[in-house]
C-alpha cells in the first residue's frame, strides 16, 4: 500500500516537473526532408511537377525517410471563385515525430512564361496543351493554412479521407499515383480531364489501392462541378488502369531503392577501403622514417668513432 502511494507520488511529481521545465528544453531539431517541409517557414517550398518530385524522393540517401512518412488524411478541396479550381491536401507524419507536412496536388496549364493557370481561360483543346500536374510543398498543416489563404484564396473542404496508420501509404506511394494518374492524360482538356478530373482520379485511385481508409463528406456532390453543372469525373476504366500500373510501377521503385542502397553501401565499403589504405600507407610512411632515422643515427655514431680512434692514434703517437 505505502509502496503504491510512493510510486504514485513520484510519478506525479515527475509529471509536475517535467511541465514545469518543458518551455525551458530545447525544441528537437528533427531530420531535415528537403521534399516534405516539416520545419515551418515564411514562404512555401516552391511548386515541382509530380514527376520530379517523385523521383527526387526515390534517391533519397542512404535510407529512404520518404518511405517511412505515412499520409495521416487527405482533403478533397474546392475554390468558391473563378474556375472553382479543385485539389487535394495530403497530411504526411513525419517518421520520427509527431509533426505534419502539407503537400498541395493538382492539375493547371503552363503559361508561355512559364507560370501556371487554371482552367477558366484556357482552350478545351486537349493535344496542344501540356497539363501541368504539380506538388506544392506547404510546410506545416499552420503554414498551409497561412499559405492558402492567399493562393488560391477562399476555398473550402469538400471530403476528407482517413488512412489507418498501420496500412497507411507512404509519401512515396502517393507520389507514384500522381504520377501514374498523370500518364493516364498528360494533356490538358478543359472538358474532360481538367483539376476536376484529376484530383477525383487521385482521390479514387488511393481509396482502392489502400482501402484500410474512411472518407467523410461536407458536400461530396460539389464534387467535379462547376457552376452547379457536372464536369467530366474519372471513369471506371481509368481508375482501374491507374490501379492495374501500380503494382509494376511500385516494383521498379523497390529495384531502383534496392539499387541505391547497394551503391550506397559499395560507395561506404570503398570508402573504408580507402582509408584502410590510407593509414596503411601513413603507417608504412612513418615506419620508413623512423628506419631513415636509425640509419641516420648509426651513420652518425659510425663517425663518431672514427673521429674518436684518430684522436686516440694522435695521442699514441705523442
Amino acid at each position: 500500500m505505502f509502496l503504491k502511494e510512493d510510486r504514485n507520488n513520484r510519478s506525479w511529481t515527475s509529471r509536475l516537473l517535467a511541465a514545469l521545465f518543458r518551455p525551458f528544453m530545447p525544441e528537437e531539431v528533427l531530420p531535415e526532408l528537403p521534399h516534405l517541409l516539416f520545419h515551418s517557414g515564411p514562404r512555401p517550398g516552391g511548386s515541382v511537377p509530380v514527376t520530379n518530385w517523385y523521383s527526387w524522393m526515390v534517391d533519397d540517401r542512404p535510407d529512404n525517410r520518404y518511405s517511412m512518412c505515412s499520409l495521416s488524411r487527405i482533403d478533397y478541396c474546392k475554390c468558391t471563385d473563378g474556375a472553382e479550381h479543385e485539389f487535394l491536401l495530403f497530411y504526411f507524419r513525419h517518421f520520427i515525430s509527431s509533426a505534419e507536412a502539407v503537400v498541395c496536388a493538382d492539375r493547371t496549364v503552363e503559361r508561355g512564361n512559364g507560370s501556371r493557370q487554371s482552367s477558366d481561360i484556357i482552350s478545351p483543346s486537349s493535344k496542344e496543351t501540356a497539363a501541368s500536374d504539380h506538388a506544392l510543398l506547404l510546410g506545416s498543416p499552420e503554414d498551409a493554412v497561412r499559405h492558402l489563404r492567399d493562393k488560391p484564396g477562399h476555398y473550402r473542404k469538400l471530403c476528407t479521407l482517413t488512412f489507418s496508420p498501420s496500412s497507411a501509404p507512404s509519401a512515396l506511394h502517393v507520389a507514384a499515383v500522381l504520377c501514374l494518374v498523370h500518364q493516364q492524360a498528360p494533356a490538358y482538356n478543359l472538358y474532360e480531364q481538367q483539376c476536376y478530373w484529376y484530383a477525383d482520379s487521385v482521390w479514387m485511385s488511393l481509396k482502392k489501392l489502400f482501402s484500410q481508409n474512411q472518407e467523410s463528406c461536407k458536400d461530396h456532390n460539389a464534387r467535379t462541378h462547376y457552376c452547379g453543372v457536372a464536369m467530366s469525373r474519372p471513369s471506371s476504366a481509368t481508375v482501374e488502369a491507374v490501379c492495374a500500373a501500380y503494382p509494376p510501377e511500385w516494383q521498379k521503385t523497390m529495384d531502383k531503392l534496392t539499387q541505391v542502397k547497394q551503391c550506397r553501401e559499395a560507395e561506404l565499403a570503398q570508402s573504408r577501403q580507402e582509408g584502410f589504405t590510407e593509414a596503411e600507407q601513413a603507417a608504412d610512411e612513418r615506419v620508413r622514417r623512423a628506419d631513415e632515422r636509425v640509419c641516420r643515427v648509426q651513420a652518425e655514431n659510425e663517425q663518431l668513432r672514427a673521429r674518436l680512434a684518430a684522436l686516440e692514434g694522435r695521442t699514441t703517437a705523442i
